[in-house]
């Protein structure tokens, strides 16, 4: 798969829970590369696939971190029990913060889906140190956005970028209006939190789950009909069902690979994105994968599905039934190593997966025309 122990040693550890046979085989990787490995670059793996809290709550719980002899197997001790501790404390702060959020929104009668964050955090991963959240990703139709902008602006929310002040400055008109024209979201509410756990909190209300450019046909009226009431942030919320879920998080993951407004800001796929998929289809039965893959065809996601599964399943091979994935494979798969194509202009990646995993990205030999200020 890779040559790369610390590649290979990310991959391991970047898993929900391990069992006896991943425990032994991370201890294996450490002793065969005791002394050999880049702990600086492994960090900078972790820390860049945002995988850092759950690496460090894995080798500190399944203790990983000294061989049977009490000799170390990883340096940095603290960096990876502070780096789970502090995101634990980091996500109660937002979710506190967003459950003020939704309690607003919901005195105000604005309908909303609560989207991928918060319901992994809670449902997913049922650990609040373990997944590293930022937003909260909302599902707002575009005629409810006069009434939601109004509740997250008295509660202090700004659209705009945050200044290093703390203040918050608009987006040009430039960006207003492409966003507007071209994008499924509304530009992101932002809110600095003067805390330390915190930078700023922020909001980001999406009108479709598919691009514009997309040929993926579902509709809002479906998305909400099918969703499901939970407790989000201890608020009683609403929810994507799961299997909406998994679409909405394929398409995200779709857009945000191939993108190169998301490629060349660095948030490109991160493995963090394709373990979010295994968590949340961990439990399935094979009736939900069937009900996923009548949805594919019928809103005609296939290709954007079959493309987060594939790349998933590259990293977590036991996790995706292969009749799944084979039930979604198009005849011509060498879109799979495409990007560009959002914004008109397309390219093929030279390097592999692997290598992109890596950081190998080679794709700043041309520009998105979405603008950033």
């Amino acid at each position: 798969m890779t040559g790369q122990p610390e590649l290979a040693l990310l991959l391991s550890l970047a898993r929900h829970e391990l069992n006896d046979h991943d425990v032994s085989e991370v201890r294996g990787l450490l002793l065969a590369h005791r002394g050999a490995l880049d702990w600086g670059r492994f960090l900078d793996l972790a820390a860049r696939h945002r995988l850092l809290p759950l690496v460090g709550r894995n080798i500190i719980s399944y203790r990983l971190d000294h061989d049977a002899d009490r000799k170390p197997l990883t340096p940095y001790r603290q960096v990876f029990s502070g780096a789970y501790v502090g995101n634990r404390v980091r996500n109660q702060v937002q979710h506190a913060e967003y459950a003020t959020v939704l309690n607003a929104l919901n005195a105000a009668d604005v309908r909303y889906l609560v989207r991928k964050g918060p319901v992994l955090d809670t449902y997913g991963f049922a650990d609040l140190g373990a997944r590293q959240s930022s937003d909260l990703d909302l599902l707002v139709d575009r005629v409810d956005m006069g009434a939601f902008g109004a509740v997250v602006e008295k509660l202090g929310y700004q659209q705009g970028l945050l200044a290093p002040d703390g203040t918050v400055r608009p987006y040009s008109r430039r960006a207003q209006v492409y966003w507007k024209a071209h994008l499924n979201n509304s530009l992101p509410f932002v809110k600095y939190s003067g805390s330390v756990e915190v930078d700023h909190f922020k909001v980001d209300p999406c009108h479709q789950i598919a691009q514009k450019s997309a040929a993926v046909e579902v509709t809002n009226a479906d998305l909400f009909a099918r969703s499901v009431a939970q407790d989000i942030c201890g608020v009683s919320s609403r929810a994507m069902s799961e299997v909406d879920q998994m679409l909405d998080l394929c398409l995200h993951l779709h857009k945000e690979a191939t993108a190169l407004y998301y490629l060349e800001s660095g948030k490109g796929l991160r493995l963090r994105q394709l373990l979010d998929i295994v968590v949340l289809t961990r439990a399935w039965p094979e009736e939900t994968w069937h009900e996923l893959i009548e949805l594919a065809h019928a809103c005609s996601a296939a290709t954007e599905i079959y493309y987060a599964l594939h790349f998933a399943s590259l990293c977590y091979p036991e996790a995706i039934p292969q009749r799944a994935l084979a039930s979604m494979k198009p005849e011509d798969t060498a879109y799979l190593e495409d990007f560009g194509h959002m914004e008109g202009k397309p390219g093929r990646w030279r390097a592999s997966f692997f290598e992109r995993l890596l950081g190998d990205d080679q794709v700043r030999t041309t520009s998105s025309e979405v603008p950033r200020m």
